[in-house]
């Protein structure tokens, strides 16, 4: 099978740096990927390939489409071996692209990753900005800042149905959800029970008894980061494998 993942910095390794950024600030994948929790899932599932297109500071508009673009440049037998799961990030998140005006355009050094405070381009590229950074931040900042916690609410629940289609119109119903970046257990009843008909949730993530103390099942990097550590990212793998089969995975 191919384990395909995609989500933020708690998929890509924040927090972890230390690790596997060279001396010459250059990007080391060979020593980031193998330290992350896809890698051990992989590892757990005897997936055959582990595909992680995670990016620190990404939004799930970002993981919607990245997926969509991986899974239109499959071929038809690795569609069937696929088994995606997919970490959800805050949901005040988005991304912009900062290009001409030809709708059908897709160049990846024009998608820019923006949250509260934070706007960069994606990993290896340097933003072709069509106007001036400080002008392009503060719009962004404006539209994140105006947009209502109801707004960014329903947005993500249009996210996880799409998503869902997504993967069906691809033959894929075997997927995986975790972590939406604000807890399942706080939604009003009715959505959550739908979404626990409708989706395949790895929610159990947290000490519930604890998680106003800020409890977690897995090792974070310190007291002020809560990025999964080195060990965290294992422990994570761990709970994520254990949960695909109560869910029914074989």
């Amino acid at each position: 099978m191919i384990l395909y993942t995609n989500g933020c910095s708690w998929t890509w390794g924040g927090g972890l740096d230390e690790h596997f950024i060279e001396p010459i600030h250059k990007l080391n994948n060979v020593k980031r990927l193998p330290i992350l929790w896809p890698h051990h899932l992989g590892k757990l599932l005897n997936a055959s390939e582990t595909v992680n297109l995670s990016e620190g500071c990404g939004s799930n508009q970002r993981s919607m489409r990245t997926t969509y673009r991986w899974l239109l440049e499959q071929s038809e037998e690795r569609l069937k071996q696929t088994v995606p799961v997919i970490q959800f990030t805050e949901w005040s998140r988005m991304e912009i692209y900062d290009g001409k005006k030809n709708v059908y355009e897709d160049h990846p050094g024009k998608w820019i990753k923006c949250k509260v405070d934070v706007m960069m381009q994606e990993s290896g590229y340097i933003p072709e900005l069509s106007d001036d950074y400080d002008v392009i931040f503060k719009k962004v900042q404006n539209r994140i800042l105006d947009t209502s916690v109801t707004e960014n609410f329903y947005r993500t629940l249009s996210y996880l149905y799409a998503l869902k289609g997504m993967f069906q119109s691809f033959g894929i119903n075997d997927f995986y959800i975790w972590h939406l970046g604000h807890c399942w257990w706080e939604f009003p009843d009715h959505i959550r029970n739908r979404l626990y008909n409708d989706f395949t949730v790895l929610d159990e993530f947290h000490d519930f008894d604890e998680v106003g103390k800020g409890g977690w099942r897995y090792e974070r990097i310190s007291n002020t980061d809560f990025h999964p550590s080195v060990e965290g990212h294992k422990q994570l793998a761990g709970i994520i494998y254990e949960k695909m089969k109560e869910k029914g995975y074989r």
